[in-house]
């Protein structure tokens, strides 16, 4: 079975968990450490300056691919071009934990609907039993906001969607959650570009949610991930 969308069982911490777990000891991974430039020498990354300068001769970024120019001078123009045709959106997300199960959500993916104002319905505790308690359910409706509009009206406006699309859903809600947020680092939108994962810093790499176009959030990123290993090898970078 060849799915393009999937959602880790316990969640993103399962995932970041068994990331950590197949981490050799001499690992170390330093928080609050904030990447203030990538260091190049010659046309080749040579490491990267942040509270302290740290040399290596591969770098591979994760961050928003829109941010290089800020982080490395003198990027070819072409390049910086294209990175600045990428597209950010903005997303809000309503979380509810519903006091029992709704036959509306007996389904597991997202349900997207496109009448007045367009989301998508993902009953999460679906996937996963343990996200909600026994016969509760947990369900997020997803919205692209329209940043010319406050927050607080697109709220308004998302909880009167879902309110009028499920009838009385309103009164068995037991838990309620907003999160705003850019859910993808580039999306997919008419003349939006993608970053590649090369770049033109030898040994630079870039990986993430903006260099692939497949899927959406954790399954785009583990794309991304898999090619990213691929160009690794090519380059005989991975061994």
């Amino acid at each position: 079975m060849n799915d393009s969308q999937g959602y880790p069982r316990k969640g993103l911490k399962a995932l970041l968990n068994a990331i950590l777990y197949s981490l050799p000891e001499t690992v170390e991974i330093k928080t609050e450490c904030e990447v203030k430039s990538i260091l190049i020498q010659d046309g080749k990354v040579s490491g990267v300056e942040a509270d302290e300068i740290y040399i290596s001769d591969l770098v591979i970024y994760t961050g928003f691919a829109t941010e290089l120019p800020r982080l490395i001078k003198d990027l070819p123009t072409e390049y910086v071009k294209d990175l600045k045709g990428i597209v950010h959106s903005k997303s809000l997300t309503i979380w509810l934990g519903l006091e029992k199960e709704f036959p509306n959500f007996n389904y597991t993916g997202s349900e997207i609907w496109f009448k007045d104002f367009a989301y998508w319905a993902s009953p999460i505790s679906n996937y996963d039993q343990s996200l909600a308690p026994k016969d509760k359910q947990l369900i997020g409706f997803s919205f692209v906001i329209n940043e010319s509009k406050s927050e607080e009206q697109e709220t308004k406006k998302a909880y009167d969607t879902i309110f009028r699309a499920h009838p009385n859903i309103e009164k068995y809600i037991d838990m309620q959650h907003e999160q705003t947020m850019i859910p993808e680092k580039a999306a997919v939108a008419i003349n939006g570009k993608f970053a590649e994962i090369r770049t033109p810093v030898r040994n630079l790499y870039v990986a993430g949610t903006d260099t692939d176009k497949r899927s959406m959030g954790i399954t785009r990123a583990a794309y991304s991930i898999i090619e990213l290993l691929k160009i690794l090898y090519e380059d005989k970078n991975l061994h």
